[in-house]
This record gives structure tokens, C-alpha cells and sequence, in this order.
């Protein structure tokens, strides 16, 4: 009778050890946290896999084609990649999310398990906040093209993009792997922490970025459409011949009155030169 009570229980100590996470409080993520019902798990994953493959065939496009290395599509590859990622989070999620998966099936401590959560979850924020960036950069070098037609190959050269790209990357990763040195204490992994991130972390500083990217994007394509529109009138009225608004008559005969004063004055100093030259030798 001992010894199979004895055997039972080495039994029940191996399934205890056999997932990543058990049931102990404060060991980070139990495994019923990340599993996703039904077929949600493989959209994940195929959804993951598809994401991957279009962004990769797109950053290679871009670099095996000199024609396409323009300053847009510096940061447009810059973005593939941040979705590239974004793909392998949502298919390393899919496995995870498995049950009797990859999860169940690794052995960690308890310190590597609250340092791969705490890392999941700064992954998640960090990625979201490096594909906002990315598209406020995009904004801000689209309306620059059109801002300054003749100067902005001069001013917007690829290698200031390059280094905005990489300034971008540089902060975001220091923000994606900021909460390992934050949030790795066990006081933060009462419940896990990938679906419960400090607010202090993902709410206020998200949302800042948020806002901010949004409002740049809106003042560019305010911008854009605005410069749109004028160049669309000065052509209209350049080729078609379209009737002059009463502000362009009046604008009009304010440049005609200042050029006719400077040209006027022009003339009276080249006239009276010479009578006062004379003046100065007597």
C-alpha cells in the first residue's frame, strides 16, 4: 500500500513540473491565461505566418531594387520589419496558446518564466509604439517632398533617414525591454502580466505616443491637402486660363505697384548719377 502511494505521488510531482507555469501564485502566467478557444488559435497562426511572408518579400523587393531605395521606402521597410515582428509575436502566441502545446512542453524557473512574460509584454507595447512612429515619420517626409519640391532631395537625404529609422528602433527597444528591469519582481506576477501591464507602462506612455502620432499625421494630410490644392489652382489658372478670384486681382496689383516703384526708382538713381557725381567733383 506505501508504495503505491509513493508512486501516485512521484506522479503527481512530474505532471506538476512538466508546463513551464503551475499553479503556484506569483509564478507569472498559468497556462489557462494564454490558451485561446476553438479555432481562434490557428487564425492566430496563419494570420502570423502571412504577415511574416508579405513584410519579408517587401523589405527584399526594396533592397534588391536600386530604383526603390527612395526615402519613403526606407521607412516603409523600416515599418515591414516592425510587422515582421509583430507576425512572430502573433504566431509564437498561436503555439503557446495550444493546449499540451510548445508551452506545456518547456521547462523553465521560476526567474526565467517572470523575465519571458515581463518580456512578452513589453514586446506587445513596444512594437505597437514603433509602428505609430514609423507612420508619423512617413507623414512628416511625405509632406516635406511636397513642402520643398527643389530642395528636399538636399535637405531629406537617405542617410537622415536612415539615422531617424535607427533613433526610432533605438528608443523603441529600450522601451520594449525596459519592464525586465521594472516589473521582474514576483509582486508583479500575482496575475499575469502579457493581459495585466502596469498602467504606469502601457496606459500613459501609449497613449501619449498615441496622441501624438495622430496629431502629426493630421496636420501633415492637413498640410498635403492644403499644398495639393494650391498647386492644383496656380495650374489651373497657369494652363486654362481660369478667372482670376478678386483677392488674386488685388494681390495682383499690389506685386505690379511694388515692382512698378522699384523699377521707377531704379531708373531715377541710374539717371541722376552723373549730375550728382558732378556735384561731388565741384
Amino acid at each position: 500500500m506505501e508504495e503505491v502511494l509513493t508512486t501516485i505521488g512521484s506522479q503527481d510531482v512530474q505532471k506538476s513540473t512538466v508546463g513551464i507555469a503551475d499553479t503556484t501564485p506569483g509564478f507569472g502566467c498559468q497556462d489557462e491565461d494564454l490558451f485561446l478557444p476553438g479555432s481562434l488559435r490557428y487564425i492566430l497562426i496563419v494570420f502570423g505566418l502571412v504577415l511574416m511572408i508579405e513584410n519579408i518579400s517587401m523589405i527584399v523587393t526594396i533592397a534588391r531594387h536600386r530604383k526603390l531605395r527612395t526615402n519613403s521606402n526606407i521607412l516603409v521597410a523600416s515599418l515591414a520589419f516592425s510587422d515582421v515582428l509583430i507576425g512572430l509575436l502573433c504566431f509564437e502566441m498561436g503555439l503557446i496558446s495550444e493546449p499540451g502545446g510548445v508551452r506545456s512542453n518547456i521547462r523553465l524557473s521560476e526567474f526565467a518564466q517572470r523575465t519571458f512574460d515581463t518580456l512578452g509584454s513589453g514586446t506587445n507595447c513596444g512594437l505597437i509604439a514603433i509602428s505609430m512612429v514609423h507612420l508619423a515619420a512617413l507623414s512628416v517626409d511625405r509632406y516635406l517632398f511636397l513642402l520643398w519640391p527643389l530642395h528636399y532631395h538636399h535637405r531629406v537625404t537617405q542617410r537622415r533617414v536612415a539615422m531617424a529609422a535607427a533613433a526610432i528602433w533605438t528608443l523603441g527597444c529600450g522601451y520594449t525591454l525596459l519592464p525586465i528591469g521594472l516589473y521582474a519582481h514576483p509582486q508583479y506576477h500575482t496575475r499575469c502580466i502579457i493581459h495585466n501591464t502596469p498602467v504606469e507602462y502601457e496606459g500613459a506612455p501609449l497613449t501619449c505616443i498615441l496622441v501624438s502620432c495622430i496629431t502629426v499625421v493630421s496636420v501633415c494630410t492637413f498640410g498635403i491637402a492644403k499644398l495639393a490644392f494650391g498647386h492644383s489652382r496656380k495650374r489651373e489658372i497657369r494652363n486654362n486660363g481660369a478667372v482670376a478670384t478678386d483677392n488674386d486681382i488685388v494681390d495682383g496689383n499690389k506685386k505690379a505697384t511694388y515692382l512698378s516703384r522699384g523699377n521707377n526708382g531704379a531708373i531715377y538713381t541710374v539717371n541722376n548719377i552723373p549730375k550728382l557725381s558732378k556735384e561731388m567733383v565741384a
